[in-house]
């Protein structure tokens, strides 16, 4: 499934509503917006009609999935705690109908894709392009975006899904069966891609094979492990917070080095010294986890991320 919220660009006579900013602190009771079950929307700034920009829920495959019953609030783009604007994005804030703006934008809540945790929004990269005009005119007019940071994200973002992170314990949802990319921002602008393919890989016949699917709420923790701390290094490790689909076997009669995940635990492997071709016991799994020491491309990206949150010693 596409997780990300989809667009596109209609010049048509179909019926639209105005909004004047994205700013949280300039929305107005004209900027209201009501997308309950909506398949498609079309939003246009002021009274120029003449190009809109079309949203969309979420798609699967050939199906347009509708706006949820209930989705009445504001457009408007959201930047996180201490991060730049690249890393920012457009979000839907629900509120509901007949509540000021100005007084219940902050008790409100945006709107979440169907897995339950994740945030439908439209990141820069998706404006930095002539695509949504409507939109990227708001942005450009509010000055919460520049043509300068556009352009940016025109060089360095690619328009494919890839999950967004701006803070080291920040919560994501990851597949089991795939490979994950991540998008990370960091404080001073620069962001970069990080393939994490590790946790849920096992190598069987010198293949890279992923034998569970499913998906998961996480998070990366810092290790307390005792053979961690022994080791006097740091080590970052992965936490399931949430299962949103259980694990499921995808190859008969595995007896390899990952467990199944499970929900409040960490993501743990099997020791390497411990023997194949028989059921997994708890003393013989360890968390998997990144040497934030490493000169790895994982282990890098992450001690700088980490290094942010203010809990990194040098």
């Amino acid at each position: 499934m596409w997780a990300r919220a989809r667009c596109s660009i209609a010049r048509m006579t179909a019926s639209s509503s105005a909004i004047s900013t994205l700013d949280p602190a300039k929305l107005r009771a004209r900027d209201f917006l009501d997308l309950s079950s909506l398949r498609r929307f079309l939003v246009a700034k002021g009274s120029k009609t003449e190009c809109r920009s079309m949203l969309y829920y979420q798609q699967s495959q050939k199906n347009i999935v509708p706006f949820p019953p209930k989705t009445t609030g504001f457009l408007y783009y959201y930047r996180p705690p201490n991060g730049t604007s690249v890393a920012g994005a457009l979000r839907f804030r629900c509120v509901k109908p007949q509540q000021d703006p100005q007084d219940h934008f902050a008790t409100g809540t945006d709107l979440i894709l169907e897995d339950g945790h994740t945030p439908w929004e439209l990141p820069p990269a998706r404006f930095a392009r002539t695509q949504l005009p409507a939109l990227r005119r708001l942005l450009l007019e509010d000055g919460l975006v520049t043509l300068a940071e556009l352009a940016h994200c025109r060089e360095t973002m690619a328009l494919r899904f890839r999950t967004r992170l701006h803070s080291f314990s920040q919560p994501f949802v990851t597949e089991f069966g795939v490979k994950h990319h991540l998008h990370i921002f960091f404080a001073n602008g620069d962001s970069e891609l990080l393939c994490l393919r590790g946790p849920f890989v096992d190598q069987i016949k010198q293949k890279l094979t992923w034998p569970y699917q499913g998906k998961a709420l996480v998070r990366f923790e810092l290790s307390a492990h005792p053979s961690h701390i022994e080791d006097g290094k740091k080590y970052v490790v992965i936490r399931i917070i949430k299962m949103i689909s259980p694990p499921m076997l995808r190859i008969s009669n595995y007896l390899g080095y990952l467990p199944p995940p499970v929900e409040g635990e960490l993501v743990m492997r099997r020791r390497r010294k411990s023997p194949l071709g028989k059921e997994m016991v708890k003393k013989d799994l360890i968390p998997w986890a990144v040497n934030l020491n490493s000169s790895t491309d994982v282990g890098r990206i992450l001690a700088r991320l980490f290094s942010e949150s203010g809990e990194l010693s040098t």
